[in-house]
């Protein structure tokens, strides 16, 4: 069965935070080896520890400032003790990491769910609206209905072609099409993007599929790999998710 996550964090999308969440400070001080957070129970602790461990597996690349955007699936039963009563808990949870997250120029949105699992998207602002100042990204962009006019408008485009995607798939649409032209947001040549979209020749894949610069994209592959894979290891070993957030 669907997890009916989707409409309990829907507020999160919308930028109502719920008071009495748990505070900046708090979950920003969450490790993989804490054992309970400040004014935390160990419920809470294990929430703010399994969302956070799902932003370093899956978006470490933008907490370090090296990619625009990131879209993950996050898990609420990967969380310790996690059982479904408590999804107001991880609502206030979610919130929190969003307030904090964008106090340090990242912001975050639910934009669907699928089966159990719930579809997050992350960006950068700055990064965002420094693809915006490339003029043939900016004109591509546009030419497929997105609003251009800066990068708080194109996300929100982007944010709710995901939804309608996912809504789509949660009603059962299969062969629902995916808004592809958010690759460029997640930070993938425009070429590339553009050389999947029109069914270009493949030339390698990695964290994309590459129709152009071959050499480059690897380098670019093993970078973000790099990047990843010390994110991780820091995180696992005690370093706070603060801390691993650039300014």
């Amino acid at each position: 069965d669907a997890l009916p996550i989707c409409t309990l964090l829907q507020y999160v999308s919308q930028g109502e935070l719920l008071e009495g969440a748990v505070g900046d400070r708090v979950v920003m001080s969450v490790s993989a080896r804490t054992k309970r957070l400040e004014g935390c129970d160990v419920r809470t602790t294990g929430l703010c520890q399994g969302f956070a461990w799902s932003l370093v597996r899956s978006a470490a690349t933008v907490l370090a400032g090296e990619r625009p955007a990131a879209l993950f699936l996050f898990r609420p039963a990967s969380c310790p003790q996690w059982s479904e009563e408590l999804l107001p808990e991880l609502e206030e949870v979610v919130g929190s990491f969003r307030e904090a997250l964008a106090r340090r120029g990242i912001a975050l949105a639910v934009v669907g769910s699928i089966g159990r699992q719930v579809a997050i998207l992350l960006w950068r602002y700055n990064l965002v609206a420094q693809l915006l100042r490339l003029p043939n990204t900016r004109t591509y962009l546009a030419s497929r209905g997105l609003d251009v006019r800066d990068a708080r408008h194109l996300m929100a485009d982007l944010a709710r072609r995901l939804g309608a995607y996912y809504a789509a798939r949660r009603d059962g649409a299969h062969d629902a099409p995916f808004p592809h032209e958010v690759g460029i947001a997640l930070g993938y040549p425009l070429g590339d993007v553009i050389g999947f979209i029109d069914g270009g020749c493949e030339i390698c894949r990695g964290r994309w599929r590459c129709y152009g610069d071959a050499n480059g994209a690897r380098r670019r592959f093993a970078e973000l790999d790099r990047i990843e894979g010390s994110y991780v290891e820091r995180f696992r070993t005690g370093t706070p998710l603060g801390e691993l957030v650039r300014a």
